[in-house]
């Protein structure tokens, strides 16, 4: 079996050697890609956690805001309900005053009908 003699490129250097120093090379630039890679793919997931804190805190401030208004409305209705309960309880009271025999037979009756459906069962 014959082999190859290297061939000098005219540099002195054979071409394996030639091809060694090209590979290392390729090597080298290949690792500070990667490295400058690592860098940005850092700086990018640093950005989107800010971002993600930033919309949260947002929502969370949206969310709270709601619940504010919510709660007022909510007691702004109870009040009302409160007051309408108040006034229908004082129109029945003066209903009562003025006619008290009127209220009387009322009652008679809601009682006597709550006897009737009480007494089916």
């Amino acid at each position: 079996m014959a082999t190859a003699a290297p061939k000098s490129n005219g540099t002195g250097k054979s071409s394996n050697e030639v091809e060694a120093v090209s590979k290392s090379t390729d090597v080298d630039e290949l690792k500070a890609q990667i490295e400058i890679l690592k860098k940005d793919l850092s700086a990018l997931t640093g950005t989107m956690k800010g971002m993600g804190k930033t919309r949260a805190e947002a929502l969370k401030t949206a969310a709270s805001d709601q619940a504010t208004e919510w709660k007022l409305q909510g007691e702004a209705a109870v009040d009302h309900a409160r007051a309408r309960g108040q006034l229908a309880y004082s129109q029945a009271e003066q209903s009562i005053r003025e006619n008290p025999a009127m209220a009387v037979g009322i009652a008679a009756g809601v009682g006597f009908l709550t006897g009737l459906l009480l007494r089916r069962k």
